[in-house]
C-alpha cells in the first residue's frame, strides 16, 4: 500500500459480504476522495455510508492507485506490526516515514475484547500471562525502534488522546509535519464531542470509531472485569504498565 499498489482491493471488495470484510465498503466510503470518485455525497450519515459503500467497493484498482498517488501524505493503519516488518520500510524511506504507536491500558484491552459480540477473543484467566508477555515484547520492540530512529517514532496513550483529543491530534500533526487545518478541529468535534447528530447515530456500533462520550469508556474495566482478572493482569503485565506509566488498581 505504501507504493500505491492496490492490486488486492478487488479481492477485498468482491468479498465484502464475507464476515471478515463486512464493514469494508463502509470504511472506503468514509474517504471523501474515494466517495467523490464513486459519485457519492460527501456528507457522512448512515444512509450515505450504506449506499455509497456499495458503489466505492466496485471502483477499479486504477482509481484507488490514482487517488493514492495524487496525495502527498499516505497513512497506513495496522495492528500488532512487528519490528521486523517495520525496519526495512524505515531504512527505505528514512525521515520521510513516521511511526506512531497507539498504546492502551491492557486492562481496558481485555475488557474491550471480552465485550465484542460473539466473544471472538473470550479471554480467560489462564490467557492473561501469555497475552501480557506478548504485550511486553512489543513494547520492548518499540523501544528498540525508537533508539535507532528517535525522530521517526511517537508514542501516544489512548487515555491521553481521549482526555485531550484536540491537543494530542495537534501533537501528532506536528510530529508528522502536517498543518492543523481548522477543518480538522471541526471534524474532531463531530466524531468525539457529540457535535453531529449524524455521527451520534453511529455511536451504537461497538466496533465503530464514533463515540458520543469517549471519556466514559476509559475506566469501564474497573467495574466490568472480575478483581482476579485485574490482579493477574497487573502482576503479569507489570513491566508493560510501568513502561507506559499506568498505575495499579488496589485490589482489596
Amino acid at each position: 500500500m505504501h507504493t500505491c499498489n492496490y492490486s488486492r482491493i478487488a479481492d477485498m471488495s468482491n468479498n465484502y459480504a464475507n464476515s471478515r470484510f463486512s464493514s469494508w465498503p463502509h470504511f472506503l466510503s468514509r474517504s471523501k476522495a474515494i466517495a467523490a470518485a464513486a459519485g457519492c455525497d460527501a456528507e457522512v450519515d448512515e444512509e450515505r455510508i450504506d449506499a455509497c459503500g456499495l458503489r466505492t467497493a466496485r471502483l477499479p484498482q486504477s482509481t484507488f492507485d490514482r487517488i493514492c498517488k495524487e496525495r502527498a501524505y499516505h497513512v497506513i493503519k495496522t495492528v500488532r506490526l512487528h519490528i521486523t516488518d517495520l525496519l526495512p520500510l524505515m531504512a527505505e524511506f528514512g525521515t520521510n516515514m513516521k511511526v506512531i504507536y497507539l498504546h492502551r491500558d491492557v486492562r481496558a484491552i481485555v475488557n474491550s475484547r471480552n465485550k465484542i459480540r460473539g466473544a471472538i477473543f473470550d479471554i480467560k484467566l489462564k490467557d492473561i500471562s501469555p497475552m501480557c508477555k506478548d504485550v511486553v515484547r512489543k513494547v520492548n520492540e518499540a523501544k528498540q525502534l525508537e533508539q535507532k530512529y528517535r525522530d521517526m517514532t511517537l508514542h501516544v496513550r489512548y487515555e491521553d488522546l481521549v482526555q485531550d483529543f484536540t491537543g494530542k491530534v495537534k501533537e501528532i500533526f506536528q510530529f508528522s509535519g502536517l498543518d492543523f487545518h481548522p477543518n480538522v478541529s471541526s471534524f474532531l468535534h463531530k466524531i468525539a464531542q457529540g457535535g453531529s447528530k449524524e455521527y451520534l447515530k453511529l455511536d451504537q456500533n461497538r466496533m465503530g470509531t464514533f463515540r458520543k462520550e469517549p471519556r466514559a469508556h476509559l475506566r469501564l474495566w474497573k467495574t466490568s472485569l472480575p478483581k482476579e482478572f485485574i490482579n493477574e493482569i497487573q502482576v503479569y503485565c507489570g513491566p508493560h504498565m510501568e513502561a507506559l506509566k499506568y498505575d495499579n488498581m488496589s485490589i482489596n
